[in-house]
């Protein structure tokens, strides 16, 4: 049953992907080019990590992210915002040191939360750019992907690490911040507009 609540967690977070792919195409949605290639490398990561913590129905949930975000990723090459620059690098280096830590500690746990440090490093970056240019992000994507996570949490098998639950709920809680972000930046941009009518 476990499997079946991990398989629908990841088809709920990778179907928003599909509208988000459509806003980029049509140049709606910019992504932030810094934060999509810094979140492929660590969805590697996090996809390892989770089956180092063994990981069972879990595994769906990071492995359908990582297929997104490498999708977006490349789209974000033509289509997004923003360059390469020493805050990007810093955090592909943090990236670096969760492998390195990993493979000293071997411990899955410790590279995991690196991993997630570094992720809600992007989240902030974008969550300020969602809130500042609120069309910039299609909250459909952020929405159904922080749903998915609060589903992956219950396919979380007993005879795994308790860390698996680490990241469905780490996920949930940055993609919502995502979604709160652009909601408050909907309602200050619209105030503004009723301010210079």
């Amino acid at each position: 049953m476990r499997e079946y609540i991990g398989l629908a967690a990841g088809l709920i977070g990778v179907v928003g992907y599909v509208p988000y792919v459509r806003d980029i195409v049509r140049g709606k949605a910019r992504p932030d080019r810094a934060s999509w290639f810094i979140w492929s490398l660590q969805y590697v990561l996090l996809f390892c990590t989770q089956i180092a913590g063994h990981a069972v129905g879990t595994l769906w949930l990071p492995g359908l992210q990582l297929l997104g975000v490498l999708v977006v990723a490349g789209l974000a090459v033509r289509y997004g915002m923003g360059t390469l620059n020493r805050r990007t690098l810093l955090l592909i280096g943090g990236v670096a040191v969760a492998l390195g830590l990993w493979y000293v500690t071997k411990n899955a746990t410790v590279a995991l939360c690196i991993s997630l440090g570094i992720e809600a490093v992007g989240v902030l970056l974008t969550a300020y750019k969602a809130f500042k240019d609120p069309a910039s992000e299609t909250l459909t994507m952020w929405s159904c992907v922080a749903l998915g996570a609060l589903l992956d949490t219950a396919a979380v098998h007993g005879g795994g690490s308790r860390a698996l639950y680490i990241y469905p709920v780490a996920l949930a809680l940055m993609n919502g911040a995502v979604v709160v972000a652009q909601l408050a930046g909907r309602k200050v941009s619209a105030r503004r507009g009723l301010a210079t009518v």
